[in-house]
């Protein structure tokens, strides 16, 4: 997943997380509707993250994507920060890190 991110983020025209954006233009109207639909995505696809890591066995799945989802939101922002995709690489080395060491 972050590898395809990684991908995507060399080329020219990528903007990174359109829901992040449109948060950071819009942080202080937390009642707007778009704040309401990127709210909605991002839980949605923590529920979804913490579903497969469940249909792995793992016991903390829930924690765990919350841990995944902050590396990948973070290494977006990054990204757009200092424009190195690298970012969301390690971000990538990082999770399969945590991943891993929930496996034990």
């Amino acid at each position: 997943m972050f590898l395809n991110v990684a991908k995507a983020a060399r080329h020219p025209k990528w903007k990174g997380c359109g829901f992040l954006r449109t948060a950071a233009e819009l942080a202080n109207m937390p009642g707007h509707p778009a704040m309401k639909v990127g709210a909605r995505h991002k839980k949605k696809f923590e529920k979804w993250l913490s579903a497969r890591l469940n249909d792995g066995g793992i016991a903390r799945h829930e924690q765990l994507a919350g841990h995944v989802v902050l590396l990948m939101d973070g290494a977006f922002s990054t990204v757009l920060v200092h424009r190195d995709p690298g970012y969301i690489e390690a971000a990538g080395t990082a999770a399969k890190s945590l991943v891993n060491s929930a496996c034990k």
